[in-house]
């Protein structure tokens, strides 16, 4: 989006679904959905962008006041900013008006992901309405520009839908180790599901992705969760991985628990964007949580270096309303 324009934050589909008698088939446009961005409502977005700078070790980007178009025709102020990793970026929203989607959201759940940007070839109003055809609630938007289509029961997020000649800001590229994660871009994103099975049936059907089945993990043993946390070792995960483009979609639902992830199905009210995997460039394990926990971050999952892949989460959703892994 440019900072006169309206907005435009994000991202399209590309399935035209054909129902029959035996289910959903899918018709492809030209390709899978490219995942652009996720959108995170905050209260304080100088205070934000200030946090995400320092852990991102970018420069604070310029924040822009502009008027969002919403569904019944009215409008509502925000502010937002772009903070860009390679091929990927965060968008921290703040509102300025005390009604709109993203006021909602923050009185609803908090700092945290409000939407997923997808890039798709298409028409943009014909692909909003066959989102609310698939179950979606229209919310925002500015016709053949972008639209907003709220899937947070059947997804956890709600998407924005961009057509793929959009104007929108060029992706960074891979740089020097500055911050904690140095430039590297975002290799999934995940979600927290109350059941995976449903879950991965509702990204086929409203998103036209290939399936996948989900596997347990770990396979076997106790999950290697930080000491002190009250977390259950002994429950597990079922997860998959599917693909938005070049970017991976990661579902998870927890089996038994309290676990990070019936944590954030509680906090959430449900199922839920919960974080983003990106790499730690030449930062080992061990130095990126010290680091990490040192600019605010909270380990909440992970086993020793090396154990089961030697990953991690960071939580800084009370600072900036995401998970890293």
């Amino acid at each position: 989006m440019k900072s006169n324009a309206i907005l435009s934050v994000g991202v399209i589909l590309i399935a035209v679904f054909v129902v029959s008698n035996r289910g959903v088939s899918v018709q492809s446009l030209s390709g899978p959905p490219i995942a652009t961005h996720v959108g995170v409502v905050v209260p304080d977005i100088e205070a934000a962008l200030r946090g995400y700078a320092d852990i991102l070790g970018i420069e604070v980007p310029e924040v822009q006041e502009v008027p969002v178009p919403l569904a019944d025709g009215s409008q509502v102020p925000i502010k937002r900013a772009v903070l860009k990793v390679p091929g990927f970026h965060i968008e921290p929203i703040e509102p300025l008006s005390t009604s709109g989607p993203f006021y909602e959201h923050l009185q609803a759940y908090g700092m945290s992901v409000h939407h997923l940007g997808l890039l798709v070839d298409g028409d943009v109003d014909e692909m909003r309405d066959r989102l609310v055809g698939r179950g979606g609630i229209h919310t925002a938007g500015a016709t053949g520009v972008f639209a907003y289509v709220d899937f947070r029961e059947q997804l956890g997020t709600t998407l924005e839908i961009q057509p793929s000649t959009a104007d929108i800001n060029d992706p960074a590229t891979p740089g020097p180790q500055n911050g904690l994660f140095g430039g590297r871009p975002v290799s999934h994103i995940g979600f927290a599901v109350r059941d995976v099975d449903v879950a991965i049936q509702a990204f086929v059907d409203i998103l036209g992705l290939a399936p996948t089945e989900a596997i347990t993990f770990p396979p076997q043993g106790l999950f290697p969760f930080p000491p002190g946390l009250g977390w259950d070792a002994t429950s597990h995960v079922r997860v998959t991985q599917m693909r938005l483009g070049n970017t991976g979609l990661e579902l998870i639902e927890p089996v038994g628990g309290p676990n990070p992830w019936t944590d954030t199905l509680e906090k959430q009210g449900g199922n839920a964007l919960q974080h983003l995997a990106m790499g730690r460039g030449e930062l080992s394990r061990d130095e990126w949580l010290r680091v990490g926990q040192e600019k605010g971050g909270k380990w909440t999952n992970g086993g020793p270096n090396g154990e089961l892949g030697g990953f991690a989460y960071l939580d800084f959703t009370e600072t900036l309303g995401l998970i890293f892994e």
